[in-house]
């Protein structure tokens, strides 16, 4: 298969659902995006990006091009046909590919790595973390000193007793301005952080292992609990957005990225088209269908852009809530990441 330079983290059939009415070859949609004024475009150039799955030698993008072609005929059974439950294994595969290949996963990684960083740096002012940071520095000060001393010039051993040295180095240790240093160093790592290029090779790398055993990996059994249905909005108001699914989970239903529903989420709901979604729901658990709910999460869950069959008030107004909700550990997770870190310096 020809090797592609543009690649689409939103497929060309689910974008082709949401074109534009009057388009007469059914290729166009409008693409609001955070940077400027919407603008109506082919398919061909929304939701895509240059090299987005990586070197095309890998082969992703073949093997997507024929995932595509089979859920977009998964996609069309599904509209006409009343109980799902047979094609409740293939809708869950769609769902879930559709969920974490896409640009706003990999920038919430991006986001997350970066704020989890940022969390873990300034731990250090934390009036616990000082004393637990100074004994991790007294167990590995033998094995480092050993270290740096046998880098010394012979004429510095010869002159200066190794004894003596040592004795001068944890003096010096011991004296030190912890903050200062670790802030040195937090600063000199963060800056030889390559954030977005290590989000891209693990987004990649991580996709290609998933598509090679698409087919043999098990599907989670709280997936398999979902019971799915097509949901008709009354007006064509809905709207796609890059992140393409979502979620909910929680005794008191919570709005989350597709990709962030774990292994046992209480529904999922994928917009299909300007009236319908696919809506996978717990027994028990209610959905929220109404079309501003799901534009405010689909759009807030987004990166940069969305995508709707026309423009109106109503959508001109999402453009606010654009990336609202990013990363993909909520903020009390990385506080306790943060706070636990130093104590966990010496675990084995």
């Amino acid at each position: 298969m020809a090797q592609k330079k543009r690649n689409h983290f939103v497929p060309k059939w689910l974008l082709r659902r949401f074109a534009c009415p009057d388009s007469k070859d059914r290729d166009h949609i409008w693409l609001f995006h955070a940077s400027g004024t919407p603008f109506r475009t082919h398919i061909n150039n929304a939701g895509s990006g240059n090299y987005f799955y990586g070197d095309p030698g890998n082969g992703l993008e073949d093997i997507l091009a024929k995932i595509d072609d089979r859920d977009s005929g998964v996609l069309a059974t599904i509209e006409r046909t009343a109980d799902l439950s047979p094609l409740a294994d293939a809708i869950c595969r769609m769902v879930r590919l559709l969920s974490i290949r896409t640009r706003s996963l990999r920038e919430k990684f991006t986001d997350t790595a970066r704020d989890l960083f940022a969390m873990l740096e300034g731990s250090v002012d934390d009036p616990e973390a000082e004393p637990l940071i100074r004994a991790h520095m007294a167990s590995i000060f033998d094995a480092e000193f050993e270290k740096a001393w046998d880098k010394q010039p012979a004429l510095v051993r010869m002159l200066m007793p190794k004894d003596k040295a040592r004795g001068l180095a944890r003096v010096e240790m011991e004296r030190m301005d912890l903050r200062a240093a670790m802030a040195q160093v937090f600063g000199m790592v963060r800056d030889r952080i390559p954030w977005d290029e290590a989000a891209e090779r693990g987004h990649v790398n991580g996709l290609l292992k998933l598509l090679q055993q698409a087919e043999s990996e098990p599907i989670p059994d709280g997936w398999r609990r979902l019971i799915w249905q097509v949901v008709r909005i009354p007006t064509r108001s809905l709207v796609l957005g890059d992140c393409a699914a979502f979620a909910v989970r929680g005794e008191t239903p919570a709005i989350l990225a597709g990709a962030d529903a774990g292994k046992e989420p209480a529904g999922l709901c994928m917009p299909i088209a300007p009236d319908a979604l696919l809506v996978g729901i717990v027994p028990g658990q209610r959905f929220p269908t109404e079309s501003a709910a799901i534009n405010h999460a689909s759009v807030a869950h987004s990166f940069d852009s969305f995508f709707a069959s026309e423009v109106t008030e109503t959508t001109l107004s999402l453009m606010e809530r654009l990336g609202a909700s990013r990363g993909v550990l909520p903020p009390e997770e990385m506080r306790a990441i943060g706070k636990s870190a130093w104590r966990d310096l010496d675990k084995k």
